[in-house]
């Protein structure tokens, strides 16, 4: 079973407090629809880039809970980035992989051995003890407001139907990338005016 991106991410916002929310390539266009908020950033600069820069925001801001929103596609490229996530440990940090089981963006790839990937069991061999996995609704809204509370880093896996309304490449260039340097703007300026406390 699997669950609709868009009744999840729906679901996740309307938890959503004041948490710095990163995105990473299909998550991005939803999320911003759903959660607007200037603590929206959305990664789309390399593939696999968004868990360590999510590591990176832990470590600089504690004061806010950080969750990061990426594909399996794009953790699955850098995957070496949980070990050093679990070596830091930082307790303000969740981790959201929406698997799907393919690179959707670049045009609906399936990923290499993509029904024998286990992401959860990376995360914990990674040393990351607290790793779930979901594929249906009723379970997430009963577990997940709990597990947004919890220590860090936490690592949740929800199984995703592949989107059949995605942006293409060329459409998410001009929606999101081409948004880039309006979206750091932004996201530095609310970092500022909500300092470390």
């Amino acid at each position: 079973m699997a669950i609709k991106r868009d009744e999840f991410l729906k679901f996740l916002a309307s938890l959503r407090k004041d948490e710095i929310v990163l995105t990473a390539w299909q998550a991005s266009i939803p999320w911003e629809t759903y959660s607007p908020s200037p603590f929206n950033f959305p990664s789309v600069r390399t593939m696999g880039e968004t868990s360590t820069f999510g590591l990176g925001l832990a470590i600089a801001r504690p004061d806010k809970r950080i969750i990061v929103l990426e594909g399996d596609g794009s953790l699955l490229m850098n995957l070496g980035s949980l070990v050093t996530i679990s070596t830091v440990s930082p307790p303000n940090l969740t981790q959201v992989l929406l698997q799907n089981r393919m690179y959707e963006t670049s045009g609906g790839q399936m990923l290499p051995n993509a029904d024998k990937l286990d992401f959860a069991a990376f995360a914990r061999a990674a040393g990351i003890p607290r790793a779930y996995h979901y594929d249906d609704m009723p379970r997430c809204r009963l577990e997940l407001p709990r597990l947004l509370q919890e220590k860090g880093p936490v690592f949740i896996v929800v199984d995703m139907e592949p989107g059949a309304d995605h942006a293409s490449a060329k459409e998410f260039g001009w929606k999101i990338r081409a948004k880039d340097l309006e979206f750091v703007k932004r996201f530095r300026q609310a970092l500022a005016e909500n300092p470390k406390s």
